[in-house]
């Protein structure tokens, strides 16, 4: 039998987060993910991995997603702060 959504106990908020940022905290998934993601939702993803903890695993979102991303003024907040994107190469 199906469950509904509704019948599934909340995890509390600080665990959720934590095991948000433990999952997304991975270059692999960053890499697989991040070129498909505009920019406001990468923004979203890293400020929440930056929040907890993991500046290492916003910065893999950023830079997973700066490969593809041509509003790179788009991030801003980021490009002003401890973040550093890599060069991308003349192609």
């Amino acid at each position: 039998m199906k469950k509904d959504f509704g019948d599934m106990i909340p995890l509390a908020p600080d665990f959720a987060a934590e095991r948000f940022t433990e999952v997304f905290t991975n270059g692999l998934l960053a890499r697989h993910l991040g070129t498909y993601f505009t920019c406001a939702e990468v923004n979203h993803i890293a400020d929440v991995l930056h929040s907890n903890g993991s500046a290492e695993g916003a910065q893999l979102w950023l830079n997973a997603h700066f490969w593809e991303c041509d509003e790179i003024s788009g991030h801003d907040v980021y490009l002003a702060s401890v973040f550093e994107l890599p060069e991308k190469s003349a192609a």
